[in-house]
C-alpha cells in the first residue's frame, strides 16, 4: 500500500509539476519587444540580426539598439517614428515602406534649427541635437510579394515593395538582406496576416553616390561619346577659324596689287602682278568637311532654319507642325507611363485618366499612328516625286535595282541608328543611377534595361520581344517603322518597273493585313480597359502585321498627292502652252513695200 501511495503522490507531483510549466506558456503576456516586432519590422530584424550575428559588432550595436528602444531613448524612438511600419494605401499601391534618407542620416549629424536658450529650457534636452551612439545608414531591402488583396492594374513590370532600414553602419548589406527575408517568411509582420502577404528579398543595397557608378559599361561609353564630342566640336572650330584666315589673307593677297596699281600714277607694266593663289588651298578635304559637320554655332543655325516647300525634299510645311503637336503630346503621356515606378499611387492615376477631360492624354498611346501615316506619306510622295531615280530604276537591273535598295537602306540606318545608340546608352546610365543612388528599384523587366538584349535594336527587331524585355521599350516604334520603310521601298521599285503589278500587291497587303489584326484583337479580347491593354501590349501593341494598317494608309495618301500634284502640273503646263500655239497659228501681218508706201501717199 505504501508503495501504491508513494506512486500515486509522484504521479500528481509530476502533473503538478507539469502544470505549474505549461499553463503560464498558454496565459502568459508576450514580451514588449516581441510585440513591437509584430508591429515593427525593423526591430524583427534587429532582433534576428543580434540573434545571429552574436559577438560581432554588428551584433553589439543591434543590442545597443535594442536596449535603447526598450529604455525609450529619444535616438531610438526617432529610428522607430520614421522606419519600420507599412504606410498607409497599400491596396492603392504605396509599396514604398521606407522613410527618407536625411531622417536617418539625422541621428549621425544632426539638423540644427535656430531656436532661441527660453525655448530649449523647456526641454530636458536639446531635441535637435540628439545622435546615435552607433553610425546608421539606411540600406533598402527589395521584396516581391505577392496577395489577393490588392489592386493590380497589369502593369507590363513587377511591383516591389521598398523596405527601409535605419540600421547600423556596421552590418553588411548581405547579412541585413538575409534577416529581412528571414523576418518576413516567418510571416511574423501583423500586416502581413491581415493582407496574406507573401513576402520574398530580390535584391539589396544603400543608396549611395559611388565610384562604382563609373564603372558601369553604360557609363564608361557615355564618357567616351561625350569626351568624342566635345573633341569633334572643338577641332570643327579650329579649322572653321583657320579657313577662314586663310581666305582672308589669299583676298587681301590678291586686291593688294589693284589697290596700289590705282592709287600711283604709274604705269601697270613696273608693276609685276603676281597670279593668283591656287584656290584649291581654301577648299575643303573629306575629312575638313566632316569636322565641320561639328561644328556648334552652324548645327544650331540649321536646327532653328525653317525649310522651305521648295526645297529638295519636297517637304509640306503643315506636317511639321502636326508632328511637332503629336510629338509633344506623346511625350508626355510617356512621362508619366515610365514615371510609375516611382509613385506611391499608381493605381490612381489611372483613376484619374479615366475622367473625360484626361482622355486625350489617355488615348496619346494611339496618337503614335499619325507618325506612320506622315512616314509613309512623305516616304512615297519624295520617292515618286523624283524623275530622276524613276528612271533609274527603269533603266537598272535586278542587280542594279538591288544594291540602289541596300544604298537607301544603309542610308536610313545611318541616319537613325546613331541616335538610338546614344538613347540606349543614356537609358542605360539612369537605370544605373536610379539603382545606385535613389532608394528606387528598377528591375530588368523595367524598359529601362539595355545590358542584354540591346543588340535586338541594333538590327530594329525589338517588337519581336515581350514589351518587357526590350531595352528602351519605347523603341518598338522605330523597329515597326524601320520594317514598314523595307515594305513600302520594294514596293516602290516595283511600283518603278511594273505600275499594275505593284497595285496589285498593294491592295493584297490593304484588303490583307486589316483582317489579319481584326483576328488577332478578336482572339485576344482587345477592349479599352486598362487592364486589357497591359495585358496585350506583347500581342497587339508591338507587333507590325497589328500596326502596318496606317502605314499602309499614308502611303496610300502619298500616292494621290503626288497624283494629284501631277495632274495639276500638268494642266498648268497644258494652260502655258495654249497661247504659244495660238500666236504661233496667228497669221503675221506682211511688211509694206516702198511701192505701196507711194501709192497710199
Amino acid at each position: 500500500m505504501r508503495t501504491v501511495a508513494a506512486v500515486i503522490v509522484s504521479a500528481l507531483l509530476t502533473f503538478a509539476v507539469d502544470g505549474t510549466t505549461i499553463a503560464p506558456r498558454v496565459e502568459q503576456v508576450l514580451p514588449a519587444e516581441v510585440s513591437l516586432a509584430r508591429l515593427n519590422f525593423l526591430i524583427g530584424v534587429a532582433q534576428l540580426g543580434a540573434l545571429h550575428e552574436n559577438g560581432t559588432c554588428c551584433g553589439r550595436e543591434l543590442e545597443t539598439l535594442l536596449k535603447a528602444v526598450a529604455a525609450k531613448e529619444f535616438w531610438s524612438l526617432k529610428v522607430l517614428d520614421s522606419f519600420g511600419v507599412a504606410p498607409k494605401s497599400f491596396n492603392w499601391g504605396n509599396y514604398f515602406w521606407f522613410a527618407p534618407q536625411w531622417q536617418c542620416n539625422d541621428l549621425n549629424t544632426p539638423y540644427v534649427i535656430a531656436m532661441s536658450a527660453d525655448y530649449l529650457r523647456t526641454y530636458r534636452f536639446n531635441p535637435f541635437n540628439v545622435t546615435s551612439p552607433v553610425r546608421l545608414r539606411l540600406t533598402m531591402v527589395y521584396m516581391r510579394f505577392s496577395t489577393p488583396r490588392y489592386i493590380d492594374v497589369r502593369l507590363p513590370y513587377e511591383s516591389i515593395i521598398h523596405i527601409g532600414l535605419c540600421l547600423p553602419q556596421s552590418c553588411s548589406v548581405a547579412s541585413l538582406r538575409r534577416y529581412t527575408d528571414e523576418y518576413f517568411q516567418r510571416g511574423d509582420f501583423t500586416m502581413q496576416r491581415e493582407w496574406e502577404l507573401q513576402m520574398h528579398a530580390v535584391a539589396a543595397r544603400v543608396p549611395s553616390f559611388g565610384l562604382n557608378f563609373f564603372q558601369q559599361t553604360g557609363t564608361l561609353i557615355a564618357i567616351a561619346i561625350l569626351t568624342t564630342l566635345v573633341l569633334l566640336i572643338a577641332l570643327a572650330e579650329i579649322v572653321h577659324r583657320s579657313k577662314e584666315q586663310l581666305k582672308l589673307q589669299q583676298f587681301m593677297h590678291t586686291k593688294a596689287p589693284i589697290a596700289t596699281t590705282k592709287a600711283s600714277t604709274v604705269h601697270m607694266e613696273n608693276f609685276p602682278v603676281q597670279p593668283p593663289r591656287d584656290t584649291c588651298a581654301a577648299e575643303s578635304s573629306t575629312t575638313e568637311e566632316l569636322l565641320l559637320c561639328f561644328r556648334l554655332s552652324e548645327n544650331f543655325k540649321r536646327a532653328l532654319q525653317l525649310e522651305s516647300a521648295s526645297s529638295n525634299s519636297n517637304f509640306l510645311c503643315v506636317i511639321a507642325g502636326v508632328r511637332s503637336i503629336i510629338c509633344l503630346w506623346v511625350s508626355t503621356f510617356h512621362v508619366y507611363y515610365y514615371s510609375v515606378f516611382a509613385l506611391s499611387n499608381a493605381p490612381m492615376l489611372f483613376v484619374a485618366m479615366g475622367n473625360f477631360l484626361n482622355q486625350p492624354l489617355l488615348q496619346a498611346i494611339f496618337f503614335v499612328d499619325v507618325f506612320f501615316v506622315i512616314s509613309a506619306l512623305l516616304l512615297v510622295y519624295n520617292f515618286l516625286s523624283s524623275q530622276t531615280r524613276l528612271k533609274e530604276i527603269r533603266n537598272n537591273n535586278f542587280a542594279q535595282n538591288l544594291r540602289l535598295f541596300g544604298r537607301l537602306l544603309l542610308q536610313r540606318y545611318l541616319r537613325l541608328t546613331p541616335m538610338l545608340i546614344i538613347t540606349m546608352v543614356l537609358t542605360d546610365v539612369i537605370y544605373d543611377l536610379i539603382n545606385t543612388y535613389s532608394p528606387f528599384y528598377l528591375g530588368a523587366n523595367s524598359g529601362y534595361y539595355c545590358k542584354q538584349r540591346w543588340w535586338h535594336n541594333v538590327l530594329y527587331i525589338q517588337n519581336f520581344l515581350d514589351m518587357k524585355d526590350i531595352c528602351c521599350s519605347w523603341t518598338w516604334y522605330l523597329a515597326c517603322e524601320m520594317q514598314f520603310y523595307i515594305l513600302i521601298t520594294a514596293l516602290l521599285f516595283l511600283y518603278a518597273k511594273s505600275e499594275r503589278f505593284a497595285k496589285i500587291s498593294f491592295v493584297t497587303l490593304v484588303v490583307g493585313f486589316p483582317v489579319v489584326g481584326w483576328l488577332c484583337n478578336y482572339y485576344n479580347g482587345i477592349t479599352f480597359d486598362i487592364d486589357k491593354l497591359h495585358s496585350t501590349l506583347n500581342q497587339l501593341y508591338v507587333k507590325p502585321w497589328v500596326r502596318i494598317n496606317p502605314y499602309l494608309g499614308g502611303a496610300l495618301c502619298g500616292w494621290l498627292l503626288h497624283n494629284n500634284s501631277q495632274r495639276r502640273h500638268q494642266r498648268y503646263h497644258n494652260h502655258q502652252q495654249e497661247p504659244q500655239s495660238e500666236q504661233q497659228q496667228k497669221p503675221q501681218p506682211q511688211p509694206q513695200t516702198q511701192t505701196d508706201s507711194h501709192v497710199q501717199r
